[in-house]
């Protein structure tokens, strides 16, 4: 990482294709959001932006910023990309092209100048 650049997201990696939003695969919904719009991956990242913004959650994004010595800005980033990320294997992605049902057509990546 430069030293300038705190965090860098990518919504996919370089060997895989960003989609356009898919509430259902195969004539079955199992988008984990199918209110958003759009792009899949930008549309939840937006979400979770409102989300950890808010009065309830900021806290704990200035809390991790503090523990890991980063700006507020980095910490939300990492906030939302890893609460749209989910686990490992990726079966509780909220990006459905991540998911397994849908073939592993997406792969989000995150690198921080940090250690998470």
């Amino acid at each position: 990482m430069p030293a300038n650049i705190e965090i860098a997201i990518t919504t996919t990696s370089a060997s895989k294709s960003a989609y356009p939003d898919w509430d259902h695969v195969g004539g079955v919904v199992v988008d984990h959001n199918p209110s958003d719009q759009y792009v899949e991956w930008s549309g939840d990242f937006l979400q979770k932006m409102a989300f950890f913004t808010s009065d309830t959650w900021w806290p704990t994004v200035e809390t991790y910023a503090t523990t890991k010595k980063i700006s507020d800005i980095a910490a939300l980033l990492y906030k939302c990309f890893t609460s749209i990320k989910g686990g490992s294997p990726q079966t509780t992605s909220w990006t459905l092209t991540e998911r397994t049902i849908a073939g592993f057509k997406q792969d989000p990546m995150v690198y921080t100048k940090w250690t998470p």
